[in-house]
């Protein structure tokens, strides 16, 4: 399989994963939100209101944003065999994967998005093992980059939740049914 086909199956796993958080996670928040905030209080008591109100429509709002980004990514880096920020977007997406792995270990349950997380896990560290055989990545740049895409992303996630926060406002107001 060619570098180039790889690097564009990012955003199939990325839709993965993010589909199975779209269909299950804000069900399953409501439905778990009074355990997690007794063992987590916290951090939960200014979310869980924004986590009460979550809906899959919101949720999905928030990843086509992310997606739109993602693709726009993958394009520029296959577009011009920048494989070291590909690279890069592949660590960080790992240490998200990670992160909902840990959650799951908190809480001592499963958290929709493990196992699409896992499956598109093991897809970036086969396109990080391809890309360090096939191309020459740039270590330096690798490491240099990838703490300012993780501080973009957590930006953009803070972001995208007060969009949502707003979107899910408007559509109680009446701007559209489910």
């Amino acid at each position: 399989m060619k570098t180039e086909t790889i690097m564009w199956l990012f955003p199939v796993f990325f839709m993965l994963h993010e589909f199975e958080e779209i269909i299950f996670l804000p069900g399953w928040l409501k439905q778990n939100i009074d355990e997690m905030a007794g063992k987590y209080p916290r951090p939960l008591g200014r979310l869980r209101p924004h986590f009460e109100a979550m809906s899959s429509a919101g949720f999905a709002l928030a990843v086509a944003e992310e997606f739109i980004i993602l693709s726009v990514l993958t394009f520029i880096s296959v577009e011009y065999a920048f494989h070291s920020l590909f690279a890069a977007l592949l660590l960080a997406y790992l240490l998200h994967v990670i992160i909902h792995c840990i959650q799951s270990l908190a809480i001592r349950r499963y958290v929709p998005a493990v196992a699409t997380g896992i499956l598109s896990g093991f897809y970036a560290v086969y396109a990080l093992h391809r890309l360090n055989v096939f191309s020459s990545p740039d270590l330096v740049f690798i490491i240099t980059i990838t703490p300012a895409i993780l501080a973009l992303m957590t930006a953009n996630l803070l972001i995208m939740h007060r969009v949502m926060a707003r979107f899910e406002k408007w559509k109680r107001a009446g701007g559209i049914r489910d």
